[in-house]
């Protein structure tokens, strides 16, 4: 599956209109140029950049809300906290954040793929994408000890899911 990318200052200067108002999930990745930046991480670097996985109601107020928060706003989304905490700015500039977002057909769908996106990533590295600091650990473990694919809150990557994280293909 071929994935699409968007530069957010792109999306920001046309008023996000482009992107639908469903429920959905998205990555946020870091690029230099056009080409993902490399991440190192616990078990290795991850060469696709990403950054943030997240999962919403309305994929065009939050990712509204997202480019707030990155410019600063804090409340708006939480990215936000660890950006200025961190003072990522240093280091990536307005123009380096991409998204991708798949729309799915209700919320539980969305959280079902981003909590699969986060076991997928975490099963990988040993650790979450770095903006992923608000991870509730409580059900991040109780996610891990479900059998894959045998309960009902264990939901089965999509393609979009399996495209942009995929255990099988790591470091590419």
């Amino acid at each position: 599956m071929e994935i699409e990318w968007f530069k957010l200052r792109d999306l920001a200067t046309q008023k996000f209109k482009s992107i639908p108002k469903t429920p959905g999930i998205y990555f946020i990745r870091w690029t230099k140029d056009g080409a993902p930046v490399s991440i190192p991480r616990l078990a290795g670097s991850d060469n696709r950049g990403i950054l943030y996985v997240g999962s919403t109601v309305g994929l065009r107020r939050r990712i509204r809300d997202l480019w707030k928060g990155i410019n600063g706003k804090i409340e708006a989304h939480t990215i936000g906290r660890s950006i200025i905490f961190c003072k990522v700015s240093e280091i990536i500039s307005m123009d380096d954040y991409e998204i991708s977002w798949e729309e799915l057909e209700t919320h539980g769908n969305a959280k079902g793929q981003e909590w699969t996106a986060l076991k997928l990533y975490a099963n990988q590295y040993k650790e979450p994408p770095p903006f992923n600091l608000m991870i509730y650990r409580k059900l991040f473990a109780v996610w891990g000890i479900f059998k894959w694919g045998e309960s009902r809150w264990a939901y089965e990557p999509d393609e979009f899911v399996k495209s942009i994280i995929d255990p099988l293909e790591k470091n590419q």
